[in-house]
């Protein structure tokens, strides 16, 4: 996989790009809350004094700029995941005698932690007894 970290082999591994998609998710977050069109509608503690103040943005901040540096983002992110999947299924791994791809691996884990929470919930719900009382003298088990 070529992405942007590669080792002396021009190699990205699996795990750096994904870390990689990580930054490029948190910087594009980041960097879209700075742009004039996502900026929070002013409420009930906002900065301002008067109806009449105007937020303008610092003589630094280029707007067209941070929306071509969004751009360019977006771009390696799509590229960087389309990496991944490749590598999700063309990677194989061995299990017992079954050889799996990582995308039918990771598909095997999630089911396997849903089947987790499922049984920790029936577990949760055998360990105690719900109990009606009728009256003072009669008690019954549900």
């Amino acid at each position: 996989m070529k992405v942007d970290m590669p080792d002396e082999k021009n190699n990205l591994y699996l795990f750096e790009a994904i870390e990689l998609r990580a930054e490029y998710d948190a910087r594009i977050k980041t960097l879209g809350s700075l742009l004039p069109e996502n900026r929070e509608s002013e409420g009930f503690l906002s900065r301002k004094s008067s109806e009449y103040d105007v937020e303008k943005s610092v003589d630094d901040f280029d707007v067209e700029k941070t929306r071509s540096e969004i751009k360019t983002l977006r771009t390696k992110q799509r590229k960087i995941n389309n990496e991944i999947q490749k590598t999700n299924f063309n990677r194989t791994i061995k299990v017992g005698e079954d050889i799996l791809t990582l995308a039918e691996a990771l598909e095997f884990r999630k089911q396997i932690n849903e089947d987790i929470k499922e049984l920790a919930n029936q577990f949760k719900e055998s360990a105690y007894a719900k109990v009606i009382y009728k009256n003072k003298n009669s008690l019954r088990n549900i």
